[in-house]
């Protein structure tokens, strides 16, 4: 899969998700840094040519909320000093 596909993809997934996208350009980021701290956990390894798909998906993200956290409906603002807490 090319960095493009990857990142349709993404995309693809996030509106199934939650109908919208917001700030897919943050949501990039997050991506990027939780995929480079299960690497540091070890749960994924370093070495780029073990396929992603080859390695077990409990195992490697049975450490995270079975269910999503709750969301603010896209577009909606949130309260400035609430942002700050």
């Amino acid at each position: 899969m090319t960095v493009a596909q990857l990142i349709e993809r993404l995309y693809d997934e996030l509106v199934a998700d939650r109908g919208a996208v917001g700030n897919f350009s943050s949501f990039l980021r997050v991506c990027a840094l939780r995929y480079e701290s299960l690497i540091a956990q070890g749960l994924i390894p370093r070495d780029a040519t073990i396929p992603i798909r080859s390695l077990d998906a409990d195992r490697v993200l049975g450490h995270l909320p079975r269910t999503p956290r709750a969301v603010a409906p896209p577009n909606e603002e949130m309260e400035p000093n609430r942002a700050l807490n």
